[in-house]
């Protein structure tokens, strides 16, 4: 078995089919575990296990000679689990049962790829560069630089940061956590079978279709993990309009504002914390084996965002409590299972903080942009899950006793930190809102049974269509089911507001009543205000190509545009961190006595003054640059202090008027 598995990666290798063996490693795993009773069941488990292994060997990828490649990477984990199989003694079995609400499932993740990838797929390559960073935070640059530098150093920025120093600003390698961009760099290898990335352009269309599948992932994840754990109530009809409900909310409506906002790590995150506790909410089958699964998921979110450690670790240590008895029997195997996995969760957390500067109690009062969590959704979603839990059938059940567990913690870790902020800055901010986001996903995972509120009297179809259903017999009666669930799985969406009505406006930064989130960002209503700009730039080819690139946008543009696009240009030549300490290094036109070298973030104060900065940097930079003007005025201006320059390594590239 074990060559068997050697050979079919060099064949995948020689064949340039890399991409398979990933999907043959989550096979292969499904199929020596044992949780689960249905295909798609064992599926998103093993796929949350391997993801969450792949972390944790990402701490061996980081050193051994072999990088990120994906022979040596996935010939280990085969050889991994021939191992435990062998140990185990396990014969490989995928069971076969497909569930009718798979396609609830199914398709909530479909439905939110689709939403999310819509402005993208249905344009050319060129016209995407102003969806890559649609808003004006900068983050989905600073997000891809870190993706950028793991692929070029082949493991974790965080175990490496002096070789990262070129490409990313300075802290981001050990004060951010490096787990999402390392899967999407482990993928990334294994599309690229296993060659370097390349022109900066092309690889960060790839990551942006990555951190897509991502998203669609996440949402899979958790309208699965609520079918998980409400079990037999998410049946019939009940089950399709609680569960598409679920999915058509997280496809369409605020969630998909992750996206756009640059939030990549925190969708990794979210997908680690709802399978986390799916599988703690229904534990003790195999305490030994859900312990490991419920681990790797832990360690996953430690690696991908640790701000939602804390309420998965307060839900595992209350739900271990609350099953205790029945622990007893494997208590040892399970101590020493805790043992292992507790060290690896604070690897992410604790070895990075040794290397950087992180200040977890200063940061948690930072400032941030980002669309509130909708409190009346929040607020009326809990209440319909408390609801739920005083229905008796649901009281009595174990598993919806340890759904309210989670809740509870979430909700305590939410309230705790609001406190916090409530008490140092007197308001509430940015990371709030990420736990409120985290609360409103774990409750949304334990409305998934809530369908059983409704009336369990039948449905009351018409006489006709019952009398026909009854002439067919068996597939009749399968036939009227099934158009109940389809017709209760519309309903759901609509219920959650899945459906756009009227044009597509974007009014204030929200959708204008009767529109979505998804809607408006689908039809290509969120995007770079400097888009024209940046095709221009990819048409002629300055972008990408090497050279260490500033720009002045046209007059209409706001100061920090033009540090964005700059930016954009700098992460594309894997040169970000060079920007930021080229910029902080320079002289300052200062704007209130600001200094960039003070700065959380020198571009925004050279943004305060971004002409006459540029001016002075064409006059005096030490270093080959190039600037490439759209406004001609400016562009002269900056002609004639590069012609000062002593070095005559400036170089200004005019477009829209003016000379080269």
């Amino acid at each position: 078995a074990l060559a068997a598995a050697w050979a079919v990666t060099a064949l995948a290798h020689l064949a340039h089919a890399d991409l398979v063996l990933p999907a043959l490693v989550v096979a292969a795993t499904a199929s020596l575990l044992r949780p689960g009773g249905g295909l798609l069941d064992r599926l998103v488990i093993a796929a949350g296990a391997i993801a969450g292994a792949a972390l944790i060997g990402g701490l061996l990828f980081s050193v051994w000679p072999w990088g990120l490649h994906p022979v040596p990477v996935a010939g280990f984990a085969f050889t991994l689990l021939v191992a435990a199989a062998w140990t185990l003694r396990r014969k490989p079995t995928l069971p076969t049962r497909v569930y009718g609400t798979d396609l609830a499932v199914a398709g909530a993740g479909l439905a939110a790829w689709l939403t999310t990838a819509w402005p993208t797929v249905t344009r050319p390559l060129v016209e995407r560069l102003g969806y890559f960073a649609g808003n004006d935070t900068g983050d989905r640059l600073r997000q891809f630089s870190l993706f950028d530098a793991i692929r070029q150093i082949d493991g974790y920025a965080f175990l490496d940061p002096g070789h990262t120093k070129q490409i990313l600003v300075s802290g981001m390698a050990t004060n951010y956590p490096n787990g999402a961009h390392f899967l999407y760099a482990l993928a990334d290898s294994f599309r690229m079978n296993g060659a370097a990335p390349g022109n900066g352009v092309a690889e960060a269309h790839r990551y942006y279709s990555l951190l897509l599948l991502g998203y669609g992932a996440f949402v899979l994840a958790t309208v699965w993990a609520a079918r998980w754990v409400a079990g037999h109530r998410a049946r019939g009809w009940r089950g399709a309009l609680a569960l598409s409900a679920i999915g058509a909310f997280l496809a369409t409506g605020v969630m998909t504002t992750s996206v756009w906002y640059g939030f990549d790590s925190q969708v990794l995150g979210l997908f680690f914390t709802v399978l986390a506790i799916a599988l703690l909410v229904r534990y003790p089958d195999r305490p030994v084996e859900q312990t490991v699964l419920v681990g790797l998921a832990l360690i996953g979110v430690a690696f991908t965002y640790p701000l939602y450690a804390p309420a998965l670790a307060l839900g595992a240590a209350a739900t271990m409590w609350a099953v205790r008895a029945r622990l007893r029997r494997r208590l040892l195997p399970v101590a020493v299972t805790c043992a292992v996995v507790v060290p690896l969760v604070l690897v992410p957390i604790v070895v990075p903080r040794l290397a950087g500067d992180f200040n977890a109690s200063s940061h948690l009062l930072l400032w941030g942009p980002i669309i509130r969590a909708p409190r009346r959704v929040l607020a009326a979603a809990t209440a319909v899950f408390v609801l739920y839990l005083a229905v008796s059938r649901a009281r009595r059940s174990p598993t919806q006793r340890l759904m309210g567990i989670q809740v509870a913690a979430a909700a305590v870790v939410a309230l705790g930190l609001w406190v916090y902020q409530r008490t140092e800055i007197g308001e509430s901010s940015y990371y709030l809102e990420k736990l409120l986001y985290a609360w409103l996903v774990t409750v949304l995972i334990g409305l998934g049974g809530a369908g059983m509120l409704i009336s369990r009297s039948r449905l009351p179809l018409p006489r006709v269509a019952r009398d026909k259903a009854d002439r067919l017999g068996t597939r009749g009666r399968w036939a009227a089911r099934g158009t109940v669930a389809v017709a209760a799985a519309l309903a759901g969406v609509l219920l959650a507001g899945g459906i756009s009505f009227g044009k597509p406006e974007l009014r204030d930064n929200r959708p204008a009543p009767d529109n979505t989130w998804g809607k408006v960002w689908a039809d290509g209503l969120i995007v770079s205000p400097a888009q024209s700009e940046l095709m221009s730039m990819q048409r002629r080819k300055l972008l990408g190509n090497g050279k260490f690139t500033m720009v002045v946008l046209r007059a209409s543009r706001t100061a920090w545009q033009n540090a964005l696009v700059t930016m954009q240009a700098a992460v594309l030549n894997h040169q970000l961190g060079t920007l930021e300490k080229y910029v902080a290094d320079m002289p300052l036109v200062a704007s209130e006595k600001q200094d960039a070298r003070k700065a959380l973030d020198p571009m925004y104060y050279v943004a305060q003054n971004w002409d006459e900065n540029l001016e002075v940097y064409s006059r005096t930079s030490p270093v080959p640059l190039q600037i490439v003007s759209f406004d001609p005025v400016v562009g002269l201006r900056l002609v004639r202090a590069a012609a000062q320059n002593p070095c005559r390594c400036v170089k200004i590239v005019q477009i829209g008027g003016g000379k080269s």
